[in-house]
């Protein structure tokens, strides 16, 4: 398990999660079909794959974020960061937050749910 300062990192949520192989704690969508998704470090960042998130990174389908300037958000169980992904030219505010089911990943006019990974 890792400890993880809320002040400067990703909300305690992933404190609670094993760390993989390649360092990141591993998601999949909450969605009607999620039992579709495969959620193995061979399958991170595919169609159909593992969702990742670090103190640092961000993995979705097909895009890989570097994660920076964190600032815990005043009385909310949340971070902000400035997400820089490859291919685009400026950076997302994206905030993270824990849910019961894993985070919430909160950008301008979206929001998604990545549910945690059970091992094995």
């Amino acid at each position: 398990m890792r400890n993880i300062l809320i002040a400067t990192t990703l909300p305690v949520v992933l404190a609670t999660l094993p760390a993989t192989a390649v360092g990141l704690d591993l998601f999949r969508p909450v969605t009607s079909q999620t039992s579709q998704w495969s959620c193995t470090v061979d399958s991170l960042g595919q169609d159909g794959g593992a969702l990742g998130l670090s103190e640092t990174e961000m993995v979705g389908i097909a895009t890989n974020c570097t994660l920076s300037n964190p600032v815990q958000i005043r009385d909310m169980d949340a971070v902000l960061y400035d997400a820089q992904c490859r291919g685009e030219t400026a950076p997302r505010r994206t905030m993270i937050m824990p849910s019961l089911a894993g985070v919430y990943i909160i950008q301008n006019n979206f929001v998604t749910e990545w549910q945690r990974c059970l091992p094995g």
